[in-house]
């Protein structure tokens, strides 16, 4: 009993120094009162006539998603839940020297096609397909005219933000509707979100990709839209926010057999390929940028567009019009 009334009387002693402290504080001045001198009586201040009041806490309003694929590190966070997204990824020093030697020397190269491995996004060999490019993206739509796409060429440009954000608005909304990911079975380590290792050669100068690659992903993009139309949706659009702005990417789904060197048998899944379009290294024609490959769920097409994350390229061919 002793114990206790000495502590009531220290506390209340207490309690007559901070409000004294506060009362002969200059207007519009907060009294810092050291953090051991404080009451335990939560996030609370004084007021001036002596009772406590609430301090209002304000939470983080931008929540990273705990559910996005994590087998595949870059150089930031995953993306946020949706497009509007503001956070904005840290920067992270360029090595401005690429090495001979694949840092992961796991990866194969020498392939005539994609593997079914991961990479590391932030590859310090891979920054070269990304940096000091002068990439001004554009949106895709804007360049199709004379029933095709009036670009030049495709590049791969497997820059880490724009492929976090990509997956940050995917796996949301995945798993709002009870999608998870999952890996690729039976034989894979590889799992659903993450971006295919493309057909990558080994040079003096570091990586190259397999010369016929881009050819190859070009003609993927006509053949698809070939196949396009208002009823039938063969193009999809997404927008994702990087550095807080809007970048437009293109969405080739189905199943890609041809995609890779040994027969593949993925039941739950198919391939996803992402690109954008933009002005590279100040050329007046705007070229198709390949961004990267990976396996989604095959519901996800159905749920991302019933959400307004994923809607169908606004193409109007030539044959359609009035």
């Amino acid at each position: 009993m002793l114990s206790t009334k000495i502590i009531e009387l220290c506390i209340t002693a207490l309690v007559t120094v901070q409000v004294h402290a506060v009362d002969n504080a200059d207007p519009g001045v907060r009294v810092q009162i050291p953090e051991r001198q404080l009451l335990p009586v939560g996030d609370r201040n004084l007021a001036r006539d002596g009772r406590f009041q609430l301090v209002t806490s304000y939470p983080p309003q931008h929540e990273w998603p705990t559910y996005l694929p994590a087998a595949q590190p870059g150089p930031v966070g995953a993306g946020e839940g949706g497009a509007s997204s503001s956070r904005q990824p840290e920067e992270r020093e360029v090595s401005s020297q690429y090495a001979r030697v694949p840092s992961n020397p796991q990866l194969p190269f020498d392939r005539n096609k994609f593997s079914m491995r991961s990479y590391p996004l932030d590859m310090h060999e891979l920054q070269k397909f990304y940096h000091n490019d002068n990439f001004e993206p554009v949106l895709f739509e804007d360049t199709y005219g004379e029933d095709r796409f009036l670009t030049s060429g495709v590049i791969y440009r497997p820059d880490p933000p724009v492929l976090h954000a990509i997956q940050g608005s995917i796996w949301p909304v995945l798993g709002q509707h009870g999608l998870k990911q999952k890996g690729i079975p039976p034989d894979y380590t590889l799992k659903q979100g993450e971006y295919l290792w493309p057909p990558f050669r080994q040079g003096p100068e570091g990586l190259y990709l397999r010369p016929e690659l881009p050819d190859y992903l070009r003609k993927r993009i006509s053949r698809r839209l070939a196949e396009h139309s208002k009823d039938t949706s063969k193009l999809y659009h997404m927008g994702v926010n990087v550095d807080g702005k809007t970048r437009h990417i293109l969405i080739l789904t189905g199943r890609s057999d041809d995609l890779f060197d040994e027969k593949v048998r993925v039941s739950q899944s198919e391939v996803w390929l992402f690109y954008e379009t933009a002005k590279v290294n100040g050329e007046t024609t705007d070229k198709f940028a390949f961004l990267g490959a990976s396996f989604l769920p095959i519901r996800a097409l159905n749920m991302l567009v019933r959400s307004g994350v994923v809607r169908a390229a606004s193409i109007v061919k030539r044959s359609l019009r009035h």
